[in-house]
């Protein structure tokens, strides 16, 4: 019992490199132009190093140098271009924040959203209705430049049905949950921190934001309050 309080210290921390390092909005759009650059590959069917990247084993073999090498073969086309912005930071920059926060009505819905992590052929559906929506106002944005990010929600491995030795209680053991809430914690999370976002090319911002707000709301439910757009910054080139 006496080691609970360095337990909890342990998941706080955890939970504090998600919303601080992990789902940081430059980490996620730094991972969206690198998942970019492999679709592409795929997409394209080219072969690099004798390797397609249709097995997972493909990518054992394949180092950060060989990730930036990509861009200086501008014959692999879109990658390439996604290998260099990787490489000199030109990262895609936020055009919608997703969260509890930003969603003014409904937000029950939002976990509607937070599932589609595991669903990657109804992200491209939406990056699709994105881009096609950016036609209809004039400005089109192509579907390669926009990017649907939804992180995973945390999951911690601190079972809330462990044993803890407890002399004061009767069976001299207590279960985690009795002592400490990973599921509150893991939940709360969910609640207050948790944020999905929609990136797009700093020039582009503004006509994604309108769209996506659009779509999003549309599809499921939802709907933005002025936030979700003002976290974007889009009128400071500083993010």
């Amino acid at each position: 019992m006496s080691g609970v309080s360095t337990l909890e210290q342990i998941v706080f921390n955890k939970m504090m490199l998600f919303s601080t390092v992990y789902h940081h909005h430059k980490v996620r759009t730094a991972e969206c132009l690198f998942r970019s650059i492999f679709e592409d590959i795929v997409k394209s069917g080219f072969t690099i190093q004798g390797r397609n990247f249709t097995s997972a084993a493909d990518f054992l073999f394949f180092t950060n140098d060989d990730i930036f090498s990509l861009a200086r073969q501008p014959e692999l086309g879109l990658a390439s271009v996604f290998a260099a912005n990787l490489s000199y930071r030109i990262l895609p920059k936020r055009a919608l924040v997703i969260s509890a926060k930003t969603i003014a009505e409904n937000t029950s819905n939002l976990q509607k959203i937070m599932g589609l992590v595991e669903n990657r052929d109804s992200l491209r559906l939406i990056r699709q209705a994105i881009s096609d929506e950016t036609v209809k106002v004039g400005e089109p944005v192509s579907v390669e430049e926009i990017w649907v990010d939804i992180p995973i929600t945390p999951k911690f491995k601190e079972g809330a049905e462990w044993p803890i030795k407890s002399l004061g209680s009767e069976e001299k053991y207590q279960r985690l949950r009795d002592v400490f809430p990973v599921e509150d914690w893991t939940k709360a999370f969910s609640q207050n921190k948790w944020q999905g976002y929609v990136f797009t090319k700093p020039q582009s911002q503004k006509v994604v934001y309108e769209a996506a707000r659009t779509v999003f709301e549309s599809v499921f439910g939802i709907k933005f309050n002025d936030y979700a757009g003002i976290l974007c910054k889009m009128d400071n080139d500083k993010q």
